[in-house]
């Protein structure tokens, strides 16, 4: 049994912060070989040290800009509910409202990465918060939970919903 916090954003949608976060990841992963890259063309076509001092200058400018925005994703982000795996199904409590659904109503459930973590990994897919996707007879459900578990924080969503899927047979989709 653990629980996920499930996720809503205080003011920008959840769509924009994983956009925000996905082009941060981009330009943090950019960044080292385009600096890398700096020095041996500007030393190759004679400029003088202001170059590489501006570059420097620059990364740092950039790095600060990066780290601001991940710190307002983080801001943004704010429980909203819980999410209680247990070994017959699920508990979702969203502001007082409870739902239980066991493993045999579920058809398919996918899990997608949300938002990652950049600068430090909490778990060995750098996932900060997943989007979760579950699919019964009567409905889907789509909703923002958080990758580590709130009472054992060495337990992961999607170690979860892999272990779930070897003991029950019900497809999950992990992307």
């Amino acid at each position: 049994m653990s629980k996920f916090e499930i996720l809503k954003s205080k003011g920008k949608s959840l769509y924009t912060l994983a956009v925000l976060n996905k082009l941060i990841y981009i330009l943090f992963c950019l960044i080292f070989p385009v600096l890398a890259l700096t020095g041996p063309i500007v030393t190759r076509l004679g400029y003088g040290d202001n170059i590489i001092v501006i570059t420097l200058i620059l990364w740092i400018i950039i790095m600060t800009g990066l780290v601001v925005l991940a710190r307002i994703i983080n801001n943004n982000v704010v429980k909203h509910g819980e999410l209680l795996l247990t070994g017959k199904g699920f508990k979702k409590s969203i502001s007082g409202l409870t739902e239980f659904i066991t493993y045999d109503e579920i058809k398919e459930i996918k899990i997608r990465k949300h938002i990652r973590n950049i600068f430090y990994s909490s778990n060995n897919d750098s996932s900060k918060t997943y989007l979760v996707t579950i699919i019964t007879d009567t409905k889907t459900e789509r909703f923002v939970t958080s990758s580590q578990s709130c009472d054992y924080p060495d337990t992961n969503l999607k170690d979860f919903f892999r272990k779930l899927e070897k003991h029950t047979g019900r497809k999950v989709n992990l992307t």
